[in-house]
């Protein structure tokens, strides 16, 4: 198992068995993890959250939580966050949670990278500690409706969604609508669509050899191009590197 110690932090690197069940658990340590193979589902006060490759969390210390991994196991690598570090106070004032959004998902490969090539772990470290610092600053105190738009997003995101038609149906207006879920997740509605398009494309590209072109289709992108465009902006990769850097995971 691959631990590297710096002043601030360790990382570690954690493999979990396939149907392995840890029952509700803290740590005296805050972390950051980033998955790096396989699935690992997680519940929490705050809720519940499919961890799939490259999902990142950040649990503050003594987060209560539990965890369910699936059938074909998972690995994580975890920044523990030394109880003597300046970081150690800023992350136990947060709370628990999961990020998708491409920029921290880009971060954590960057880490993977850094890892497997022996190089660079540390600043790569620091990087993704601070963008998830910073993202995790979005408005918690949302309107109760702001539930029902993540769910309607997340059961229709192949789909070509008109966000008008979801604040006709909430009664509220699209101007609203739109300026309160920016404020509580921090991203438009548009770039929460394409976070979650993304995510179950980088599923599929782990967990199946289907083509782009259907996993494009799938997952609600043009086709082919427009995903490999998308997945390349974002992500600095190709889907083919992405598949080859996880295809032995």
């Amino acid at each position: 198992m691959l631990t590297a110690g710096f002043a601030d932090f360790i990382v570690r690197e954690r493999v979990y068995s396939a149907g392995t069940r840890l029952p509700r658990h803290s740590h005296e340590y805050s972390n950051v993890s980033i998955v790096t193979g396989g699935e690992i589902a997680e519940a929490a006060e705050g809720g519940e959250h499919e961890g799939r490759c490259c999902s990142v969390v950040m649990k503050p210390a003594r987060s209560e939580h539990e965890n369910r991994v699936g059938r074909n196991g998972a690995r994580t690598l975890t920044i523990e966050v030394r109880t003597t570090s300046a970081l150690a106070p800023e992350i136990a004032a947060r709370t628990w949670t999961w990020f998708e959004h491409a920029p921290i998902t880009r971060a954590g490969l960057a880490l993977r990278c850094a890892v497997e090539n022996g190089c660079g772990t540390e600043g790569c470290a620091v990087a993704l500690l601070n963008l998830v610092l910073s993202a995790s600053g979005a408005d918690h105190g949302a309107p109760p409706w702001i539930a029902d738009v993540e769910r309607m997003l997340a059961q229709r995101f192949a789909e070509s969604v008109r966000f008008d038609g979801i604040a006709r149906n909430l009664g509220v207006h699209p101007v609203y609508l739109s300026r309160a879920f920016r404020r509580h997740a921090g991203v438009s509605m548009t770039e929460y669509v394409r976070t979650l398009r993304l995510r179950h494309a980088r599923h599929l590209f782990t967990t199946s050899r289907r083509s782009i072109a259907a996993i494009a289709a799938e997952s609600g992108f043009t086709d082919a191009s427009h995903l490999s465009h998308v997945f390349s902006e974002l992500l600095g990769m190709t889907p083919r590197a992405y598949r080859r850097m996880f295809s032995g995971v």
